[in-house]
């Protein structure tokens, strides 16, 4: 198989959604004072951290209202809803680079729902004149840190770096409305183009500020989460390739590994298997008891409307080129 492929027929269709996950550039993280900025990940390991951030027992999280601000602003410009109330969850699972033992996220009341980014053949290059991809939710999540990998000559080493433990983000889910690669390639850089213009993120894929999960399946069969994919070359040919691959599984009959849900890795040239998918019941979510609701009053969300700028798409039909290089 090769990840350049044939190009997609119509008998194998394609549906594919997007995970989005996108570093806020607030000045401090998600529940603690560390210092949050571009230098601050790549400094020092575990230099800015707090007890809270490396799970110091006992230590409790303070909720920073920049990244509520930053995920209002980025929710209006979808047009999504913003929930009056939301609330963090904790998903557990258990890895070195996560230190509580669970994730705080936004799993029963994300932060809003609904929204959408619309592309056209004019703007964005795509093959129809116009193409919706609508938005399930929006919620905010604190990052993990980063593992390093180091080989010696009996054994490989994983050293833990927690400076961006506690990083605030946004993930965006997309709804599966993809259904060729130039979807994928202009939404990705539309969405690039308004959180560094909404000024909540440098949307890097190359700095890991913003990473990119695809969800995809042919012909209905099982979906297929495609993880470790760093930059939006690697987002096109892992998809091209993993849609080769189940072309030539369903061409030959032969799906029963299609069956199942599972979670696969990008190696720079083919997908391997990592896992099968996680359900939602092997996180054990749970309301997270130390935060409380996030209870918005009407008139936050419409004064943080009143503050927004205009947007992409309105300067761009008005004849002002706005994409970022």
């Amino acid at each position: 198989i090769h990840s350049h492929g044939a190009p997609f027929r119509p008998e194998y269709a394609l549906k594919c959604g997007l995970e989005i996950h996108t570093q806020l550039n607030t000045k401090n993280k998600l529940f603690s004072q560390s210092t949050n900025s571009a230098t601050s990940l790549v400094d020092a390991p575990n230099h800015h951290t707090s007890y809270y951030d490396i799970a110091l027992p006992g230590t409790q999280p303070v909720l920073n209202l920049e990244a509520i601000l930053f995920a209002m602003k980025l929710s209006l410009a979808l047009g999504s809803q913003v929930n009056s109330i939301s609330q963090f969850d904790r998903k557990h699972y258990f890895y070195g680079d996560q230190p509580q033992g669970y994730q705080l996220t936004q799993h029963y009341r994300p932060f809003a729902r609904g929204g959408k980014i619309n592309l056209s053949k004019e703007l964005d290059d795509i093959d129809e004149s116009a193409k919706e991809i609508g938005i399930l939710q929006l919620q905010i999540e604190q990052d993990t840190g980063k593992s390093h990998y180091t080989e010696t000559d009996k054994d490989v080493i994983t050293l833990v770096d927690l400076n961006r433990s506690n990083v605030p983000l946004i993930e965006l889910v997309t709804k599966p409305d993809f259904s060729d690669i130039k979807q994928v390639r202009a939404f990705i850089k539309k969405y690039q183009n308004l959180v560094r213009h909404l000024h909540i993120s440098s949307g890097d894929l190359e700095t890991g500020a913003m990473r990119v999960d695809v969800n995809l399946s042919i012909n209905e069969y099982a979906r297929v989460e495609l993880k470790n994919l760093p930059n939006t070359s690697s987002i096109i040919n892992a998809i091209k390739y993993e849609y080769q691959r189940q072309v030539e599984l369903i061409s030959v009959g032969d799906t029963s590994s299609l069956m199942e849900p599972e979670t696969r890795g990008w190696t720079g040239s083919s997908t391997v298997k990592l896992r099968s998918k996680e359900t939602t019941i092997d996180y054990r979510y749970m309301p997270d008891p130390e935060l409380p609701y996030i209870n918005l009053a009407p008139d936050v969300i419409s004064g943080v409307r009143g503050l927004m700028p205009q947007l992409p798409d309105d300067l761009e039909s008005s004849g002002e080129n706005l994409y970022f290089q």
